[in-house]
């Protein structure tokens, strides 16, 4: 049991300290403004594009085109 434990805490550090290695290389600072911002054009984007082609019967790509 022991072993699994130290196993799940490697893992966790490992994506830690991944991330933050991959912020500090791109040097990203985190603004929420623009994070929030992204996020919302990001799901207005999905809703619009799926209610019209829902409208004009159109099955969507899963190529993403």
């Amino acid at each position: 049991m022991k072993k699994n434990g130290n196993r799940a805490l490697a893992k966790r550090v490992t994506i830690a300290l991944s991330a933050g290695m991959i912020f500090q290389s791109a040097q990203c600072t985190l603004n929420e403004q623009n994070l929030l911002t992204g996020l919302v054009n990001s799901i207005a984007t999905v809703f619009i594009t799926d209610y019209v082609f829902d409208q004009f019967n159109v099955s969507q790509s899963p190529f993403g085109f």
